[in-house]
């Protein structure tokens, strides 16, 4: 499990972070290979990505986000000189036409927050050069379904990914999973387990007393590890056949049309 935005310093960011910057390592391979020198990175958040997509490629990298108080951590915590942190909003991406066109467009977990993810998707699309590339990513909602998360205005499976990217006008899907391996599964068992002990009532008021004298959160019990994650290629229909078992986020690599 991940949360949907994480923020340094935070028990959140202790816990979930390797997850997160996981699908960006991903992101900077595949974009390596392409030689990608002028990135959007649509949904940014606090900055941590667009930071890991600068610093890994040396390539120019536009931010944008639309709220204010993540794009303060951003040039607080991961401004680099090749990194520009734009407000700006993913309905529309006006603020990004600005900037562009773009070898690459990257937006992980942004789709399912989008009243209009079409118009995104339209948007991004129009960013590109013509040979340029984007890598989008969605939970996989056969893994947690809308329940698990507060934000998100429309849930998509493989299938639903597929056709949402195809009716946008893109080509050659290249479909991955972000699966979490045997030692991942070992530790959400054991993490599980201890904040099953965590919270229980007793022990609640043994942890306050111990934030109010250190004035620090407590730290999350065996945080997630990047090493917990594997990155596998998988069609839409194997991914679909795997069900609960499949990769807990759906990762495509797509050509403009």
């Amino acid at each position: 499990m991940s949360f949907e935005r994480i923020e340094p310093g935070t028990t959140e960011w202790d816990a979930y972070f390797a997850s997160h910057i996981h699908r960006y390592h991903f992101a900077a391979q595949r974009l390596l290979e392409h030689g990608s020198r002028k990135i959007l990175d649509a949904a940014c958040g606090v900055g941590y990505g667009s930071h890991h997509l600068a610093s890994t490629m040396a390539s120019e990298v536009i931010g944008v986000d639309r709220d204010e108080h993540a794009l303060a951590i951003a040039n607080r915590d991961f401004q680099r000189d090749n990194v520009r942190f734009i407000l700006d909003d993913c309905e529309t991406l006006r603020e990004a036409c600005k900037h562009g066109p773009f070898d690459a467009v990257v937006s992980f977990e942004t789709l399912e927050h989008l009243k209009q993810p079409s118009q995104f998707l339209s948007a991004v699309r129009d960013l590109l050069k013509p040979d340029g590339s984007a890598i989008v990513s969605i939970p996989n909602s056969d893994v947690a379904s809308s329940a698990d998360w507060e934000f998100h205005e429309r849930d998509f499976n493989a299938g639903e990914f597929e056709e949402i990217l195809t009716n946008a006008d893109f080509c050659r899907l290249d479909f991955h999973g972000q699966y979490m391996n045997s030692l991942g599964r070992l530790r959400e068992q054991i993490r599980a387990e201890a904040n099953r002990i965590r919270f229980n009532p007793s022990f609640r008021l043994g942890a306050w007393l111990q934030k109010r004298l250190r004035n620090h959160h407590l730290p999350p019990p065996l945080p997630e590890q990047i090493e917990d994650f594997e990155m596998h290629s998988a069609s839409p229909e194997e991914i679909r056949r795997q069900g609960k078992h499949g990769p807990i986020a759906i990762i495509v690599v797509a050509a403009r049309a």
